[in-house]
């Protein structure tokens, strides 16, 4: 006599699912972690040609190289806060839109909106700062390391490019200063699309106040079988 034994698809399906939402995180954390020093790393290289074509004077230059420092003191104190009550990818969503907008005010009119435009761009990385490494820690806290690692090295790529491409980009358009300034409003707006599949799971992630915490997570290498048996599917614990 013959038995077959039918393996249930489920965790197959759920397992696809948990890899696609991981390919999606890893694409959002390193689309916002460029869009961190780019837009800071890419004035200093063309303050001199700003300066002329805008009519700055030196201390307004300088006031306008401290204003991103300034920001990340000031807007960073508002990040937990604003984390608890609309939950940290709904924030990081609200924030690299904000700094696509602050990028596009200093494209559409660097004259007048120079610090405006500064000051929202400045303030939304502040807050992308302190909430995108707490959100790796706990979205994936078992490939932290990975991400964190990857997190850093796009910072540090879009900060290099930012720095390495105003100089030719100046020269290029003929000192096109709208340009210069608002060019990176383009990757600020791609990493708003690659972090929208993120922004959903703000509302069922975010703990509900005075809630305490909750216990420790099913291993995922677990699956259930039918009559409610857990099986492991890697070896099992000593």
């Amino acid at each position: 006599m013959f038995v077959t034994q039918l393996r249930p698809t489920a965790p197959v399906k759920a397992g696809g699912t948990r890899a696609l939402e991981r390919a999606l995180l890893v694409i959002g954390v390193a689309a916002l972690a460029v869009n961190l020093r780019a837009a800071i790393t890419s004035l200093p290289p063309v303050f001199p040609e700003l300066q002329g074509a805008l009519g700055l004077s030196t201390a307004t230059i300088s006031v306008l190289a401290a204003t991103p420092v300034i920001c990340f003191a000031v807007f960073s104190a508002f990040a937990a806060w604003l984390s608890r009550r609309l939950g940290e990818e709904r924030v990081l969503l609200a924030a690299i839109a904000a700094l696509a907008a602050g990028l596009l005010l200093l494209g559409a009119a660097p004259g007048a909106l120079l610090f405006p435009g500064t000051v929202l761009a400045a303030a939304a990385i502040a807050v992308m700062n302190v909430l995108l490494s707490s959100l790796i820690k706990r979205r994936w806290p078992e490939r932290a390391g990975f991400l964190i690692g990857l997190y850093i090295t796009a910072l540090s790529v879009g900060a290099i490019i930012g720095s390495v491409v105003a100089v030719p980009l100046w020269n290029g358009t003929g000192g096109s200063v709208r340009l210069t300034l608002g060019w990176l409003a383009g990757p600020a707006a791609l990493g708003v699309l690659l972090w929208l599949p993120q922004a959903g799971r703000a509302a069922g992630n975010r703990p509900a106040a005075g809630a305490r915490p909750a216990g420790p997570a099913i291993p995922e290498d677990i699956a259930a079988i039918p009559g409610d048996i857990p099986v492991l599917s890697g070896d099992a614990p000593a």
